[in-house]
């Protein structure tokens, strides 16, 4: 782009903001494009070079992308990378190719090349989607977080917490929509928790609570499945919460903009179709600003990283008798405005 704009710079004209020169022109692009990447896994090999890792959009009109939208990840079919794709089309059936996982989240301004991405759309059922983060997200659960599923567990010695009860998940545990998951072998079973999760877009340190939301990428379902024998056999959750596969995100990411209010979401898990869970996110005890406020106090968030928000009363665990999923059933989270997110026990 620059190099074919060099061969106009001794030219000038003449804007309605006054003189500029087409060698202003070219530096402006050289600034905003850097230096030319390896394209050899984009989708259109003789269009449009995709938006390159961090460069800055502001001075070519970032600011006036459309901010409602929808993306996701999938795997390339043609060299297998984990690419960002925008959700478009009629029902949401396209994915228009954007850059890696990698790439979009180390951007200066993610949302912009997102809206911006204008290659070849690819039919959304002919690629396999993957998790709609990069492999070094931390995700950040909240535990009892909602009042009505603190009461249903009935364990001895369980209070109300003063502060949000905070456990950890590795990236590696996530999978996409419509993925597999099995139960360990020996335990009773997998349990369900229907969850909004929160990505975050830019790096956040100390935080106040009245500037957590501005970090927010987007919000999208999470289902917090629980290998409940393994998590109750010791006061540690962490064995029972990162079970292979277990931590299923999607469909799809869905901007600030286009979600609403994410503390006034229906939310609702159902297993081979019949609702177990029914709630709506303006019962969470701690509120997404408050959470990011308190965690950003101990860490930085990182572009990617992935906050999710606790469940709500209905999981398995609270039933009489308990009741768990075993292969071949299938539980589905759905959340209002953001879509259904649904798991295979195999």
């Amino acid at each position: 782009m620059a190099a074919s704009l060099s061969t106009w710079s001794s030219f000038d004209c003449t804007g309605i903001f006054g003189p500029f020169t087409l060698a202003g022109i070219s530096a402006i692009f050289a600034e905003n494009w850097a230096e030319p990447v390896d394209t050899s896994c984009k989708r259109d090999p003789g269009g449009t070079v995709r938006p390159f890792p961090g460069r800055s959009l502001s001075r070519i009109g970032a600011k006036r992308y459309r901010s409602t939208m929808r993306f996701t990840a999938f795997k390339d079919p043609d060299c297998g990378e984990a690419m960002i794709g925008r959700v478009d089309g009629p029902d949401r059936t396209q994915i228009v190719p954007v850059d890696t996982v990698a790439a979009v989240y180390e951007a200066a301004d993610a949302l912009a090349m997102i809206a911006v991405a204008d290659a070849v759309p690819l039919a959304r059922a002919s690629v396999s989607e993957l998790p709609p983060v990069p492999p070094t997200s931390r995700v950040l659960c909240l535990g009892q977080n909602y009042l009505d599923h603190i009461n249903e567990i009935k364990e001895v010695g369980r209070k109300v917490p003063v502060f949000p009860n905070i456990f950890g998940r590795w990236a590696s545990t996530l999978a996409p929509h419509n993925g597999t998951v099995s139960v360990p072998p020996g335990d009773v079973g997998l349990d369900w928790e229907a969850e909004l999760a929160v990505v975050i877009g830019q790096p956040m340190g100390p935080t106040a609570q009245s500037d957590a939301m501005s970090g927010i990428l987007g919000f999208t379902a999470f289902n917090d499945i629980t290998a409940r024998g393994i998590q109750k056999a010791t006061s540690q959750w962490m064995l029972g919460k990162n079970g292979d596969n277990s931590g299923p995100l999607g469909p799809e990411v869905v901007t600030v903009d286009e979600l609403g209010d994410p503390n006034d979401l229906a939310i609702s898990s159902r297993v081979n179709g019949e609702t177990r869970q029914s709630a709506n996110t303006s019962l969470m005890m701690f509120k997404i600003d408050f959470a990011i406020h308190y965690i950003t106090q101990a860490m930085t968030l990182r572009p990617g990283d992935v906050i999710a928000m606790g469940t709500p009363a209905g999981v398995g665990a609270g039933m009489n008798p308990p009741s768990y999923m075993n292969a071949g059933d299938v539980v589905e989270v759905e959340i209002e405005n953001i879509g259904t997110l649904t798991t295979h026990v195999v």
